[in-house]
């Protein structure tokens, strides 16, 4: 048995890193050891979702130039099988963004980042768009 797949997107390879970082290999006892896909184009993620290749989506809501959402919304629309996908998105006052996807509204989690303005992220799980 092989172990779950992680998808990680982001244009950003730090914002990956700290994502990846956070999470862990390990997450938790009764999950075991996971792997990353790290993602850092569109393409990319479409071509992973299409081969069914990512067991979990984790998508960057603040990405350039197609961000999280938008990203969120193409493969809701287009792939014929969807993966659970989280959106991260980094200022708590985005936390409208889970309600535009019929989502529901995680934690915030930690990313030590060391920015002023909030050192946290939150993520959405998207149920449907």
């Amino acid at each position: 048995m092989s172990n779950p797949v992680l998808l990680v997107y982001s244009h950003r390879p730090e914002v990956r890193e700290r994502i990846i970082t956070a999470i862990g290999r390990r997450p938790a006892p009764d999950v075991g050891r996971v792997d990353y896909l790290e993602c850092s184009g569109v393409h990319e993620v479409i071509m992973a979702i299409d081969a069914q290749a990512a067991d979990i989506v984790i998508l960057d809501g603040e990405a350039q130039p197609t961000g999280g959402m938008g990203i969120s919304r193409q493969i809701h629309q287009e792939a014929a099988v969807i993966p659970p996908i989280v959106l991260v998105v980094r200022r708590a006052d985005e936390q409208v963004v889970g309600h535009l996807g019929e989502g529901r509204r995680g934690p915030g989690l930690p990313t030590g980042s060391g920015d002023r303005r909030g050192d946290h992220c939150r993520t959405v799980a998207s149920a449907r768009w």
